[in-house]
């Protein structure tokens, strides 16, 4: 599992991954134009769509015309030209529903559907992006949280050194040093799930992104946080 995660740090930095910091619109984007899920709805939503228009198109006037040419022949015709001639006739029709209540209702279950789907949609795309951010911010986190590691094993490292030279100078226990031990393995440990933890969430992103990054750019401070107007759930419940 150690080589796996080796190969896969090796590979995150040095493949053809783009070198500019993503922020959380950024990755927002891609996920809108990736996730399966979301993608998924917005194809019922233009189907949806594309039925009103159809519905419409039965109200509309019909209009048919209609062409047509024959040649006969009389064998015994008084005719000139051996009794051959030519028949024409053209037929034009048109219709215009005037009342249908049948298709008007048709017209109005479309319509209907339209807006069935577009609030379909709005809730998918609202969940799709509490969902990326979630998994933006669980990189976000995992990356502090592994970097704090790392620097936690330097100084347990310059620790560790430190009570070693200590003890050869008998001014430091057996006691000491093998604390000092017991923490640097630790630390190892800590260190391995860290890094274990920021593999997963940049995996998970990736998941609902399509896209494997390799900088995260972090939230900016002056980020606007705004409460929902009104702020009685049951409103927005009802």
């Amino acid at each position: 599992m150690r080589y796996v995660l080796m190969m896969f740090v090796w590979l995150y930095s040095s493949c053809g991954l783009a070198d500019t910091p993503i922020n959380l619109l950024h990755a927002f984007q891609d996920a809108s134009a990736n996730d399966p899920l979301y993608q998924q709805q917005v194809a019922i939503f233009n189907a949806a769509k594309q039925e009103i228009p159809e519905k419409y198109a039965a109200l509309l006037p019909q209009i048919d015309l209609n062409a047509a040419i024959a040649r006969e022949f009389h064998a015994f015709s008084t005719l000139p030209n051996d009794g051959l001639f030519n028949t024409h006739s053209f037929v034009i029709s048109a219709e215009q529903t005037v009342f249908n209540y049948t298709e008007f209702n048709q017209l109005d279950q479309a319509r209907y559907s339209v807006r069935a789907a577009f609030a379909t949609l709005t809730a998918q795309q609202q969940e799709l992006m509490s969902r990326t951010a979630k998994a933006y911010l669980d990189v976000l986190e995992t990356r502090e949280i592994l970097r704090f590691t790392e620097d936690q094993k330097k100084y347990i490292k310059t620790q560790l050194k430190a009570t070693s030279v200590l003890y050869e100078h008998r001014e430091a226990t057996i006691t000491d040093l093998e604390q000092a031990k017991g923490a640097a393995q630790l630390i190892d440990s800590d260190l391995y799930t860290a890094q274990i933890n920021f593999f997963n969430a940049v995996q998970t992103l990736s998941q609902i992104t399509s896209h494997q990054y390799q900088e995260f750019s972090n939230l900016d401070p002056t980020f606007p946080l705004h409460s929902p107007e009104p702020k009685n759930i049951e409103t927005w419940t009802q």
